[in-house]
């Protein structure tokens, strides 16, 4: 008998370290979750003024495509746009850092001679 309350001791024991393991995934999930619903800033920057877009993006949606998305809707022109900035890895990295969760904006650098009318 007392090797049966033994056995039901260690069975308890372990079915509190094993709940409490899963309440810690629990509850990283959730945090994991809400870091998702986020939502993205976007700045655009010229050497001599910045502007925040009026649409930001969850982070759960921010990817490089639906970002060039929206610039393509905030251009307000039937002219395509050319931005340097796009095509240089910071930019790849910038995005990477949000999906991530490493930062809540990404800033965008207008040059002089880039083709577009954001601004």
């Amino acid at each position: 008998m007392e090797i049966f309350k033994l056995m039901i001791e260690i069975l308890d024991q372990c079915t509190i370290v094993f709940s409490f393991i899963t309440m810690l995934i629990v509850v990283l999930s959730f945090k994991q979750k809400l870091k998702e619903n986020n939502e993205i800033t976007i700045i655009l920057q010229t050497n001599s003024q910045s502007k925040t877009l009026p649409v930001k993006i969850l982070r759960r949606n921010f990817t490089r495509a639906e970002l060039l998305g929206y610039l393509g809707i905030y251009n307000n022109s039937t002219q395509n746009f050319n931005i340097a900035y796009l095509t240089e890895p910071q930019f790849m990295q910038d995005v990477l850092n949000i999906q991530k969760g490493k930062a809540n904006s990404i800033t965008i650098f207008i040059r002089e001679d880039d083709k577009h009318v954001l601004l």
